[in-house]
């Protein structure tokens, strides 16, 4: 029997975020508060993550009340087409993990939580992706 899942995604598990972050070339800085951003701008958060791609801006998740994670980090890194200001190659959809609106990271941060859960439970896990579509099929149940 097969079933199909569709996923309301909150980021609350630092190591499926982890997991991300190595899968799409991040740098995660735990404890590191201060997110820097354009001009070297700040702004307080608990955790950041970072790419040499972006120079010194980084991407900060932010510890909300429900114990869940929020994300921030300067507006441009989530742009789509941007040209004057950024590079197409480096921060066009194709490469920038947070094309439209952290969409790419959070896709990732889902099929990652899905893969440890059902390997807590051990159960296999494998992954097929079809041009933005990600499945993970799990086995062993």
């Amino acid at each position: 029997m097969s079933h199909i899942a569709t996923i309301k995604t909150a980021i609350k598990d630092l190591d499926a975020v982890k997991a991300v972050c190595a899968e799409l070339g991040l740098e995660f800085n735990e404890g590191k508060n201060i997110c820097t951003y354009y001009a070297s701008r700040t702004v307080p958060c608990t955790h950041t993550m970072s790419k040499p791609a972006f120079g010194r801006t980084e991407i900060g998740l932010v510890l909300q009340p429900d114990g869940s994670y929020s994300m921030v980090c300067d507006e441009m890194l989530m742009s789509r087409n941007n040209k004057e200001t950024y590079n197409q190659k480096t921060w066009g959809q194709a490469t920038n993990p947070l094309a439209n609106q952290f969409g790419g990271f959070m896709q990732r941060y889902a099929v990652c939580k899905t893969e440890i859960e059902a390997r807590k439970k051990g159960w296999m896990t494998r992954r097929t992706t079809l041009g933005t579509k990600v499945q993970v099929h799990v086995t062993g149940m």
